[in-house]
C-alpha cells in the first residue's frame, strides 16, 4: 500500500509553487506592455516604408507627416496641385499611370502612442515631416515620442530612407 504524503512535503511543495507564482507573474504582467511598444514602432516603420516605396514608384518626391494627435501618418506627394478626386479604383489607377498626383493615404497609429518634445515635455515644436526621393535618400527632423511610459525617437536614415527607432534613457 503507498504510503501518504506527509505535512512536511505537501509544505515544500506550497512553497516552491508559491516562489514560482511570485517570479512568473510580474514577468506575464510586463509582456503586454513590450508587445504594444513593438506594435507602436512596428506601425511608425511600416508608414516609412510605404513613403519610401511610394516615393520610388511613382518617381516623384513623397511627403510623410505624422499627426500624434490624431493617431495618423499622412504619406502624399510633394508640391505640385492638390490630386482630383478619384470615383472609383479605376480612375485612380489611370491617374498613377499618366503621373498625376495620387490622392493621400493616411496610416492609422497606436492609440498608444503619445507625443513628446525633444526637450522631453508633451508639446513639440511643430508636426514632424520626412521627405523621401526616388533615389531612395530621405530628409526630415527626428520624431521623439512615448509609447507606455516609454520615450523613443524615430529617425530615418538619409542615405537609406530606412526607419531607425532608438530607445531613449529616462533622465
Amino acid at each position: 500500500m503507498p504510503r501518504p504524503f506527509t505535512l512536511l512535503e505537501l509544505m515544500i511543495v506550497l512553497v516552491v509553487a508559491a516562489v514560482l507564482m511570485a517570479v512568473v507573474i510580474p514577468r506575464i504582467g510586463r509582456l503586454p506592455a513590450g508587445l504594444v511598444v513593438e506594435k507602436a514602432c512596428g506601425d511608425f516603420e511600416n508608414a516609412v516604408y510605404h513613403a519610401a516605396r511610394r516615393a520610388r514608384v511613382t518617381g516623384k518626391p513623397t511627403r510623410l507627416t505624422f499627426d500624434l494627435d490624431r493617431h495618423t501618418a499622412t504619406v502624399e506627394e510633394t508640391g505640385g496641385a492638390p490630386p482630383p478626386p478619384a470615383d472609383d479604383a479605376e480612375a485612380a489607377a489611370e491617374d498613377r499611370a499618366e503621373g498625376r498626383p495620387t490622392e493621400p493615404l493616411v496610416h492609422p497609429l497606436d492609440e498608444a502612442i503619445g507625443r513628446e518634445a525633444a526637450d522631453g515635455t508633451s508639446e513639440p515644436d511643430s508636426a514632424p515631416v520626412f521627405v523621401f526621393y526616388p533615389n531612395g535618400e530621405a530628409g526630415g527632423t527626428t520624431l521623439p515620442f512615448r509609447v507606455r511610459g516609454r520615450s523613443l525617437v524615430l529617425d530615418v536614415d538619409p542615405l537609406t530612407g530606412r526607419p531607425l527607432i532608438t530607445a531613449v534613457e529616462n533622465q
